[in-house]
């Protein structure tokens, strides 16, 4: 079992999730790397992505896990970029005994929101309400939800806000986020500049990114400038 981390930007934000997939799927036949397949009726790589990102959002850090067992992980990953579209690049390759799981362990994001914020602006940013309410579409109607226990950390500066969100089962969409506090602080967060920087969970009662959670972990593993 390989697990790959790896970026999703430039015209990437406009692909949706499920041609990601297909594309991934693309760049494992095209790299040569013989992933299994399920043994239903219609047989189907078996990848693992973690969960998707709002549409237009940049990801520094994504991990696709495949069931495969390449030799040299190294070669695998040099394959694996020659092989995916401009708009993926892989990071890191690493190899663990089983899947690792993300999709269901990631309970964090990392994000920024680019902007140029004014002093008062940085301020109000700075303290938000632990109770900030958000309004998102739904259906024909407006839902408004608190934001209570979805924003861990939330940093504005001059340049732009840096915020942990809650991520995976229990969800703060940073789409829906920007959009609330363009609309309350008059700020100009535009969604196709927000980059999500890293994905978090807790094993065994301590916080930790995903790449440190894999790095423990894996038997072995190979990062893109080694």
């Amino acid at each position: 079992m390989i697990t790959i981390a790896f970026r999703r930007f430039g015209n990437g934000i406009f692909v949706p999730h499920v041609d990601v997939l297909r594309n991934l799927n693309r760049t494992f036949r095209r790299a040569e790397l013989d992933v299994s397949y399920s043994k239903g009726f219609v047989k189907h790589m078996k990848l693992n992505l973690t969960q998707p990102l709002p549409f237009g959002i940049a990801d520094e850090d994504a991990y696709v896990a495949a069931d495969v067992e390449p030799g040299d992980i190294a070669s695998a990953l040099t394959f694996f970029n020659e092989s995916c579209p401009p708009f993926l690049q892989a990071k890191a390759i690493y190899r663990t005994d089983k899947n690792p799981n993300l999709a269901g362990l990631v309970t964090l994001s990392d994000y920024y929101l680019p902007a140029a914020l004014s002093p008062e602006q940085i301020d109000r940013l700075n303290n938000l309400p632990s109770d900030y309410v958000v309004r998102q579409k739904k259906g024909d109607g407006i839902v408004e939800r608190s934001t209570e226990g979805l924003i861990k950390s939330l940093r504005a500066s001059s340049d732009g806000v840096s915020a942990k969100l809650a991520f995976g089962n229990v969800n703060l969409r940073v789409d829906v986020l920007a959009q609330q506090l363009n609309a309350d602080f008059m700020t100009d967060f535009e969604l196709t500049r927000i980059v999500r920087l890293s994905q978090s969970l807790v094993a065994d009662g301590v916080e930790k990114t995903a790449e440190n959670y894999l790095r423990e972990i894996a038997a072995e593993c190979v990062f893109l400038n080694d």
